[in-house]
Parts: structure tokens; sequence; C-alpha cells
């Protein structure tokens, strides 16, 4: 697929298609279209099909149609990588950029020399945009909240088209005055609030099934009246529930250590052959809660002899942001 970008020393490469029996030629993505569906419903996808792949499926794929639709230009040009960051790219680069060169330049050596850029813009309605500085192992993230959008965003190609929006127009910054302030400061505390709904869907999915177990876990504990497992499986719990105003475990963190520890009946299910639809974390939770005996001390010892810190709040890993003012 990327043999047109290849860098090579030779003038020219000859590109052999294979011309299979019906029972073994390409099929025309249907198994790519049936996994994506799975994973963007179970943990959510982190990458977009194009459109067109939805409507070729369980067609056989023949080699002369390929050729011809190569060498005549008319193919869709797609590659997941670069599509999936084109958009953030384009923002600031090619005939539809929103900053200039020269303007990009000087934020970046700015930068350097501060902790956070922050321009404020007036708005028809609040909103904000937020890049969150990443860290050893984890990407940097855009955040963007609004009140005319249902919830808070992270998709960077949602983020370009809303920013390409709400930016239409301005053609300067507003001043960070006591009203930009107070507007930058909400959405700060928002954004606290909205970090662990940001999550991958998967990892917002075992926290709350890690909550479901634990409830249960307590009720069986005090009714044993095991003073001190009934202390550790609340103390874990209390983690499930803080706020950005208490400050914030590593939410990853948490749910990769739940799934880790349920990996083993995970896989016990997924083996079962009468299953015939995806395996949801849901569907395994009474076997977590009757393992219990086994599974309990493993997540008290995790949690016990290795705590989950409280990460910086949002507004310390805020690199840039840019809030939306409506003017009084």
């Amino acid at each position: 697929g990327r043999v047109d970008r290849m860098d090579s020393a030779h003038e020219a490469i000859e590109i052999w298609w294979p011309r299979d029996a019906d029972a073994f030629a390409l099929t025309s993505d249907d198994r790519l279209v049936e996994r994506y569906d799975a994973v963007e419903s179970l943990l959510g996808s982190n990458f977009p099909l194009p459109d067109a792949l939805f409507d070729r499926r369980e067609r056989t794929v023949d080699p002369g149609e390929l050729i011809d639709e190569y060498e005549s230009g008319r193919g869709e040009r797609w590659d997941g990588i670069d599509d999936a960051f084109a958009p953030v790219r384009a923002l600031v680069d090619g005939d539809e950029a929103l900053v200039d060169a020269a303007t990009y330049r000087s934020a970046r050596s700015e930068r350097r020399s501060s902790r956070a850029i922050v321009s404020a813009v007036a708005a028809d309605a609040p909103w904000a945009f937020f890049c969150l500085a990443g860290s050893s192992e984890d990407a940097p993230r855009w955040v963007l909240l609004a009140d005319d959008l249902a919830a808070p965003t992270t998709e960077l190609a949602e983020i370009e088209r809303e920013l390409r929006r709400r930016l239409n127009g301005v053609d300067a910054s507003r001043p960070i005055d006591a009203v930009a302030s107070a507007a930058l400061a909400a959405w700060s505390e928002q954004l606290a609030r909205a970090e662990r709904r940001l999550l991958p869907r998967r990892m917002q999915r075992a926290l709350d099934e890690m909550a479901a177990v634990l409830d249960d876990w307590i009720r069986r504990a005090a009714a044993r009246r095991e003073r001190e497992r009934l202390d550790r499986y609340r103390e874990i719990r209390r983690l499930l529930d803080a706020t950005g105003t208490q400050g914030t475990p590593d939410w990853e963190e948490v749910a990769g250590r739940w799934l880790e520890l349920i990996r083993p009946l995970w896989y016990e299910q997924l083996g079962a052959r009468n299953r015939r639809r995806p395996l949801l974390l849901r569907d395994i939770r009474r076997e977590v809660i009757a393992h219990e005996d086994t599974l309990g001390p493993r997540l008290i010892d995790s949690f016990h002899r290795d705590p989950v810190g409280l990460q910086p709040q949002p507004d310390e890993r805020i690199t840039a942001a840019i809030v939306g003012v409506v003017n009084a």
C-alpha cells in the first residue's frame, strides 16, 4: 500500500498482483470491517475506517480491477496513520491552515520558556480547548469541552472540525481579563471531573466492573465480619470515587491492574465453545465475584504493596489552551 511512496534507489518497480482461484482470492475487507465493528463496540477504536470499505464487503477482488484503479488514479488514497493525524497537521500546514507558519514557530519558541500558552477568543457559546502534556508512558492529549456539546471529546478529527467552526472569522484574541480567567478556571475544574470519561472505553468499563464487584465483596466481608479485609476493600473502593478536587489516581493504572487480575477468568470464558457473541467484561462478573477467595487477597496485595499515587491535576498538565468567552 505504500509502494508509491517508497524511497527506492531504483527508477522503476514492478508490482505483481496474484490472480488466484475464487476460493483463495482476496475478499474486499469484510473480515476487517467485521473486526472493526467488534472492537469499536467493545473497546472504542483509535482510527477511522474509510467509508468506501463498508460498501465493498463480500466481493472477490479482481486483480485487473486493482491494477486499472491504481494506474488511473481512481483509487482512494488512505493510510490509517496518516488519516488519523492529517487533521492535526492541516491546522498548521497547507492552504487551509488556521495558524500561519510564522505564528506557529513563535508559539513553539514561547512554549520552551513558559509552562503553558493560553489564549481567549470571543464566542457565541462558552467552550474550551486544552492540550495536556504527555509523559514517558502516555502521549499528549487534546480535549475539547463546550456547553453546546453533549460530552467532552478527545477525537482529533472532531476537535479539528470544531476548532475550525469556532475560530472561523476570529481575527484576534481577546485579553485574559478577570472574565476570561474565571472561565478558564471553571473549564479546568470541569476537565478534572471529566478525565475518567475520557479514558478508552474498555478502561471505563473495567473501572465500572471493578466498582460493582467490590460493592459485592464489601457486603460479603461485612456479613462475615472480616474487619481487616472489609477495611481494605473499602479503601480500594474509595479510590474509585476520588474527585478532581481531592486529586485523582492514574485511572489507566487502576483499570490495568483490574484487567490483569481478571485476565485468567477472561481467557477461560473466551475459550468457551458455545459462545456466539463477543465477550463483555460484565459477562464474567458472576465468575469474578465467585472467585473472591483467590482474587480478593491478590487485589488487596496489589494496591497495598504498590499504592496508586495521585497524578497532577489537569491544570498542572495543560501546555496550551483556548477559551471561548461570551461577551456580556
